[in-house]
């Protein structure tokens, strides 16, 4: 029995450490590249790749990076990419701007949706400056891709609040 459990245990920790050969050569292309693989622990069928300079997320079929300089995915194709820190966002959602104010990044914040609701005191005056744009909900879309920002923190939303948008 205790056989048996070892080998489960050591088949477990081999595939933990399986390469991915679209993971290799992004991770060759790299200045540091080794880099060490594992499984989630409740995010089933996902694993992650991650060393000093960037990190990966895949699904198996699809594959996510996060890195602080865009250098670090031009020769990684395949990999939806995502540079940190992001310099400009627009948020959706108050609980949103609460999470991006203990980051310290409340002033990468270019527009809001719904800022009647927000209660931050930093926010508000910007807003009131007009430093941070209202994008309305449902949204204004020709705003939303004026300013082209590197991120836009959104929710989800059952379909026909959104019927408009289409």
């Amino acid at each position: 029995m205790r056989a048996i459990i070892f080998i489960i245990v050591f088949l477990k920790s081999f595939l933990a450490m399986a390469s991915d050969p679209i993971v290799d050569r992004c991770f060759k292309q790299q200045k540091e590249t080794t880099y060490r693989s594992f499984l989630p622990k409740y995010a089933k069928g996902f694993r992650y790749y991650s060393n000093s300079v960037l990190t990966i997320l895949t699904d198996g079929e699809r594959y996510w990076g996060i890195a602080k300089d865009k250098s670090n995915f031009l020769k990684c194709q395949s990999i939806h990419s995502l540079v940190t820190p992001l310099k400009s966002v627009i948020t959706f959602s108050a609980t949103h701007v609460a999470f991006l104010s203990e980051l310290n990044s409340l002033s990468s914040i270019r527009a809001v949706s719904g800022s009647e609701l927000l209660n931050n005191e930093e926010l508000r005056k910007k807003i009131d400056q007009r430093q941070i744009d209202e994008i309305g909900y449902p949204p204004q879309l020709e705003k939303l891709l004026s300013l082209n920002a590197d991120g836009i923190f959104v929710y989800a939303v059952q379909r026909n609040e959104v019927q408009d948008l289409s």
